[in-house]
């Protein structure tokens, strides 16, 4: 049986491309290696067996399992609290009393706090595991992000700081901001969505698989 010679510049290629987010067709197409050799390698590191002997060190392509957890926790926690604003607002304004619809008011400025809490993580977490990566997926979900918190410290902060005291604006106003509110609220909630969405795309690009020895059962 014969081998195929390992070369050092095409696992270095194929896995700086993994490594920035990039799929495994393009990350073959640099290398000049078809699909099934770079997923060989990347399944090869992901297996927990580094490239030593290529100059590869293994800090900077070691996986980072509880990074992209507490940034997955971080984007449900956000996604979450988001629709349960929306939900017990919008059923508040349907079916409750003004001291119920107070009460909702006071528990969604309670709840804040936790909202911009995931955001932020989401957007730190996000950040870190993101590198210098210059994939299209990576640079659509950073703006979407600031595109998220932005619309929610200018926009539904206020909003629901106002609306906690009604009396105080008039009714037209009040209408005005609700409205508003529940729109950017919608907006907010479908980036986060869009966002989710394309992290998890980006996740199954890496293949967790572990692959056989390249070379007669031997590591490179």
């Amino acid at each position: 049986m014969t081998f195929r010679e390992v070369r050092v510049n095409e696992v270095r290629e194929v896995l700086r491309c993994w490594l920035a987010g990039d799929g495994l067709r393009t990350a073959a197409e640099r290398a000049r290696v078809d699909r099934k050799t770079a997923r060989r390698y990347v399944a090869h590191q992901v297996d927990g067996m580094p490239w030593y002997n290529y100059g590869m060190p293994s800090k900077a392509i070691t996986p980072k399992p509880l990074l992209v957890r507490v940034h997955l926790a971080a984007a449900c926690g956000a996604i979450t609290t988001i629709t349960a604003f929306l939900i017990v607002g919008v059923v508040s304004q349907l079916a409750g009393s003004p001291a119920e619809i107070r009460d909702v008011r006071q528990l969604i400025v309670a709840g804040l706090p936790l909202l911009i809490g995931c955001l932020a993580a989401a957007g730190l977490t996000g950040r870190r595991l993101a590198g210098r990566s210059r994939s299209t997926l990576v640079r659509r979900k950073k703006r979407r992000l600031a595109a998220a918190a932005a619309t929610g410290l200018l926009i539904l902060v206020p909003c629901a700081l106002i609306l906690t005291r009604p009396a105080a604006v008039p009714a037209v106003a009040v209408a005005g901001l609700q409205i508003t509110e529940a729109c950017f609220g919608v907006l907010n909630l479908t980036l986060l969505a869009l966002n989710f969405r394309d992290g998890r795309q980006l996740s199954r690009r890496r293949p967790t698989r572990p692959m056989a020895p390249v070379a007669g059962g031997q590591q490179p």
